[in-house]
């Protein structure tokens, strides 16, 4: 055991799409995975976990997408995982608690379980610690403890709780009442007037055997499909992928609506340090210092005679001049400009509105992670496109070939070896190779640093599908 250290399982969920943090959010990198601070929200979760020095390694419950985004991080923060659980589609956080759940019982034994979502911020990690280490003493085999925040305003985008109004010390845990969810006009105006609603952070502190319990009793047909899901993985890249069989007929459903709102045994400890779950622009525009202008900026911006507004560039200058109150994402891809206090609801209407207009970047990041690094598109133009890919060292893409594309490398960093057909060719910076349309190819990075090729393909489709694989090194054949 190491000193000082606490018992319990760390469970970190990080499957959501986190759609109202469009465009930087995306199905293909959500928000936890999304760089809008100094580190991801993943990887300052990792640091929340290393400071509670539980005895336990970490479980991560996230999408099959996500699954290389998770190992890459884990190792960059140099978090080890005790297991990685993969669901094959998104079905909310029902599922996820019922699998952590499971995984513990089975391996672990009835030992308590914190489960932390990826995508919050906290000013105060070690306050945070100290309140888990006190919560703790009050945990036993039938309860469930949350932790709630004091509002700081009037916000429709949080869940509420309401709390036993005879119970108001500020150290013991007090007797949950009731959930909100999402209040809006008259009835949010009375509970902000009500001091015994809290904000619902979502974190949940039990025994593994109590969401197990609680789970079948509220939602058989749910705790049914999960635990089959969960008997019957398999090993997928070191991670543990849940059967797609059983978990694609789940009916997605949150933690909240499954089991706490009937749970009886519901207990919630104040958490009195700054919090967010970071659900929209206005979330991040209130947490983030602002300069003496009510301006925040992240990138290559400059304001000139401009103020209350927050601006994120990506990749190049973006400048404003004589304009107030507004929030302006300039990805790769998309620039969203909308109005300053915009709630995410809005921006989901949007995506809704930009789905029925077919548009690739509502799911669809330009810069998408691999096992062995990441590639980049530049152009896309007719008939032809154009990206960047960056090969890690001792890594390889896959023995593949392409019915309807042809392609062009050139190196631009970096040495590789090179496969075509029965050929093997060693190239280097400045030299360049041609890939015929049904030709079979890799490369591997043989260098001690990062591969970088800029390709450019021709054909008539020249989409991703268009991969046939033969062999690879991390299981996707």
């Amino acid at each position: 055991m190491k000193k000082n250290s606490i018992d319990l399982v760390p469970v970190i969920l990080a499957g959501g799409v986190g759609e109202r943090l469009w465009p930087i959010s995306r199905h293909s990198r959500p928000k936890q995975f999304a760089e809008i601070f100094d580190k991801t929200l993943f990887e300052k979760t990792l640091d929340r976990v290393k400071a509670l020095n539980s005895i336990y390694k970490p479980i991560v419950i996230t999408n099959f997408e996500y699954r290389f985004i998770v190992k890459e991080l884990s190792e960059k923060n140099k978090t080890k995982i005790d297991s990685i659980i993969l669901e094959p589609t998104p079905k909310n956080t029902a599922p996820a608690f019922l699998l952590a759940s499971l995984n513990v019982l089975k391996v672990h034994g009835n030992k308590n379980i914190l489960f932390l979502p990826s995508d919050h911020i906290m000013k105060d990690d070690n306050a945070f610690v100290k309140l888990i280490n006190r919560s703790i003493n009050f945990l036993n085999d039938k309860n469930i403890i949350t932790f709630g925040i004091q509002p700081r305003e009037k916000n429709s985008e949080y869940g509420y709780i309401e709390i036993d109004q005879k119970q108001k010390n500020s150290t013991k845990p007090n007797n949950v009442k009731k959930f909100i969810e999402k209040p809006k006009n008259k009835l949010l105006d009375k509970i902000h007037a009500n001091k015994n609603f809290f904000w619902n952070s979502g974190i949940y502190f039990c025994k593994a055997s109590v969401i197990d319990q609680l789970t079948q009793e509220f939602d058989p047909i749910l705790y049914d499909l999960t635990s089959k899901a969960y008997k019957n993985k398999k090993n997928e890249f070191d991670c543990d992928l849940v059967s797609e069989k059983y978990f694609r007929k789940i009916k997605p459903i949150s933690i909240d609506y499954a089991v706490m709102e009937h749970a009886k045994n519901l207990l919630l400890v104040k958490f009195n340090s700054i919090w967010s779950d970071l659900g929209s622009w206005n979330s991040i525009n209130q947490y983030v210092k602002k300069d003496n202008n009510l301006n925040f900026k992240k990138g290559d911006v400059i304001l000139h005679q401009s103020k209350n507004s927050m601006v994120f560039s990506e990749s190049r200058l973006c400048v404003l001049s004589n304009v107030d109150d507004l929030i302006i994402i300039d990805c790769r891809d998309v620039l969203f400009v909308t109005k300053n206090n915009q709630g995410g609801d809005k921006v989901k209407e949007l995506l809704k509105f930009l789905s029925d207009k077919y548009r690739k970047e509502v799911e669809e990041y330009p810069v998408i992670k691999r096992p062995w690094g990441y590639y980049e598109v530049f152009i896309v133009g007719q008939n032809y496109l154009v990206k960047k890919i960056l090969i890690k060292p001792k890594s390889s893409i896959s023995l593949q070939k392409h019915r309807f594309r042809s392609e062009h490398w050139v190196v631009v960093s970096g040495k590789g070896k090179f496969y075509l057909n029965k050929d093997v060719i060693h190239i280097k910076i400045n030299e360049s190779i041609y890939i015929p349309k049904g030709k079979k190819h890799k490369i591997e990075n043989i260098g001690s640093k990062d591969l970088i090729i800029v390709e450019v393909q021709t054909g008539s489709h020249l989409s991703e599908d268009d991969i046939i694989r033969y062999s690879d090194n991390y299981g996707r054949t």
